[in-house]
């Protein structure tokens, strides 16, 4: 439904549909003052097909985990990126991420993360982003389609913290839209 409003103020409901993922609200009532503006965010997704599939695993490393030599812990699903929602340990644990990216339209695209500890992002088997030897950014021509993607973050100590980005045409450098990402099974 889509709130309309006359320039008399007057609302009418009627169908809508959006292509936006963020909204602006402002409220009116006669002979009061209008509200603040509110925004927020809107996911756009199909909670059956669209988000990241992940695997916990822990274990102890110097530099770099190498997953093979790690105990897979826990795995599961979720919308995006957001390592602070996977119940987990604290230390010393390793967040695969796997599943598919959506490109709607031709071109060169930029992927690029930033982790506390290191990450890095695959595109289609390609490196695209190793955090943190010096923030990589890679850029890779791809068709219309759908691709594999992989995302490897890592916590030795500390807090942490996964921004996952991209950039193409028609979009500005920002967090990888949930709606874009599709289950691997």
């Amino acid at each position: 439904m889509a709130l309309n409003v006359s320039e008399n103020r007057i609302c009418t409901y009627a169908p809508f549909s959006l292509d936006i993922t963020m909204i602006q609200a402002i409220a009116y009532k006669e002979s009061l003052f209008p509200s603040y503006i509110k925004s927020g965010k809107v996911r756009f997704v199909d909670p059956a097909i669209n988000g990241i599939n992940y695997k916990v695993y822990e274990g102890e490393w110097k530099d770099k985990p190498d997953l093979s030599k790690l105990r897979e812990v826990s795995n599961g699903r979720q919308f995006d990126f957001d390592v602070k929602r996977i119940e987990k340990r604290e230390d010393y644990v390793a967040i695969e991420f796997y599943g598919f990216i959506q490109i709607k339209k031709a071109g060169v695209y930029s992927f690029s993360s930033w982790a506390n500890d290191g990450s890095w992002v695959f595109i289609n088997n390609k490196l695209m982003a190793d955090t943190p030897a010096g923030t990589l950014s890679g850029d890779i021509r791809l068709a219309e389609g759908k691709y594999p993607i992989r995302v490897i973050y890592f916590e030795s100590t500390g807090t942490e913290s996964l921004n996952v980005l991209m950039s193409g045409p028609g979009i500005e450098k920002q967090a990888i839209a949930e709606s874009l990402l599709f289950f691997a099974n």
